[in-house]
């Protein structure tokens, strides 16, 4: 009985600090999903934080499962781990890693990805007890989305721009233009959830992705009749100053919801594999920690400050409310994707791409290489020094407890 006290209070430090990762998770990447928005003054700070963070908490809740099962269990395989105890330390180590990490990053004002922080520190737990509970080939997979991520945001940037600057002189191609995009920042956030439905009640697929549809459009065209007057005369100052800007908000939400869908997994999929050495049925537990996860990721975006906008907003390359646009629907659309291929990757590595998509849309001179190079750097070298950190406090905790 006093064993069981003690596993049960232990499992309760993993379970406090994965709630303490989704809300600093969520303070820190604030600053991706509202910065452009408040800096374009299409919104405030406290209202455009209000509405990102009801966005990433029903993204969490609806998506998260997806990503949450590859971080609960496809990195290192938890069910040949036979020693509860073993598996609560290195949660513990996974994240205190991550969390020292993501502080040292904030000092240097990088836009860290804390899927890099937990998966590196998951790594090092995994190299700890054997190679054979590591998944490596997860791994692989995993690190090919980080490299495709940001280049694909970049592409479909590139590509929006490029469209905008083909249709911005005649005022019937910029309407299609912003119905399309306004469609697509609707719609794919919303079939997603209907799919996911679906596959539980396969009888109703057809009818979820009718009436996602029907709503996008219904939305779609409330947006453009509201803007229509607007888009009556091709001026590029009137555009940006009220049709970007309700398509940055639209873009805003999307990106929110995308964020919350897969970033809630850095907390729960660890989380999750603490209650299921407990006893838990798997499915449950997931269930259990996403809900937990969502909220604190949300608490931590409405309550986040635009720390490092200052990087990804102005160190990259200039943005105007267009490329701003552009950049974080891109953002949004990859991370969704990503998502239901249940791939961790991070908001800042979609955002950073779109950017980047942004800059090289306008030439080559006006991206800032030195910037873009830090950034991956600093990414990238999370994996092996949190791994290594990770791996180190396992072997204390376990010399300790």
């Amino acid at each position: 009985m006093v064993e069981n006290m003690e596993l049960s209070s232990l499992a309760i430090v993993p379970l406090a600090l994965g709630l303490v990762v989704a809300w600093i998770n969520g303070s820190n990447n604030a600053a991706n999903l509202v910065g452009v928005v408040v800096g374009s003054n299409a919104l405030n700070v406290r209202k455009a934080l209000f509405i990102a963070s009801i966005l990433s908490f029903i993204g969490a809740i609806s998506l998260g499962i997806y990503v949450s099962t590859t971080m609960m269990r496809g990195i290192v395989d938890i069910t040949l781990i036979l020693d509860r105890n073993t598996l609560i330390l290195g949660v513990i180590a996974t994240f205190l890693s991550a969390l020292l990490w993501m502080m040292i990053s904030n000092m240097l004002g990088v836009p860290m990805s804390v899927h890099a922080c937990v998966i590196g520190g998951l790594t090092g737990f995994g190299i700890a007890i054997g190679m054979e509970f590591l998944r490596v080939d997860t791994l692989i997979v995993i690190f090919v989305a980080w490299i495709l991520t940001p280049f694909l945001a970049s592409f479909i940037t590139i590509a929006l721009i490029k469209l905008f600057n083909i249709c911005k002189r005649n005022t019937q191609r910029l309407k299609v233009f912003t119905i399309s995009t306004l469609f697509l920042a609707l719609f794919i956030p919303l079939a997603l959830t209907s799919l996911k439905v679906a596959a539980h009640y396969k009888e109703l697929s057809v009818i979820l992705i009718l009436l996602s549809l029907a709503i996008c459009v219904s939305l779609s065209m409330f947006f453009y009749r509201s803007l229509s007057k607007k888009l009556t005369m091709v001026d590029p100052s009137i555009y940006e100053r009220y049709v970007l800007k309700v398509l940055l908000i639209v873009s805003m939400s999307s990106m929110s919801f995308s964020f919350g869908a897969n970033d809630v997994a850095n907390a729960a999929g660890a989380m999750a594999a603490v209650m299921y050495v407990h006893g838990v049925n798997s499915l449950e537990a997931l269930s259990i920690c996403i809900s937990m996860a969502s909220i604190g990721l949300a608490l931590g975006v409405f309550f986040g400050r635009v720390k490092v906008i200052e990087m990804v907003g102005r160190k990259i390359t200039v943005l105007t409310p267009l490329t701003a646009f552009t950049a974080q629907l891109s953002a949004s659309i990859v991370m969704l994707l990503m998502t239901r291929l249940g791939l961790p990757v991070s908001s800042s590595m979609a955002m950073v791409g779109g950017v980047m998509g942004a800059g090289l849309a306008r030439g080559l001179r006006y991206m800032n290489y030195r910037t873009v190079i830090r950034i991956f750097i600093t990414w990238f070298s999370a994996i092996p020094i949190t791994a290594a950190i990770s791996l180190l406090l396992f072997k204390l905790l376990s010399y300790l407890i």
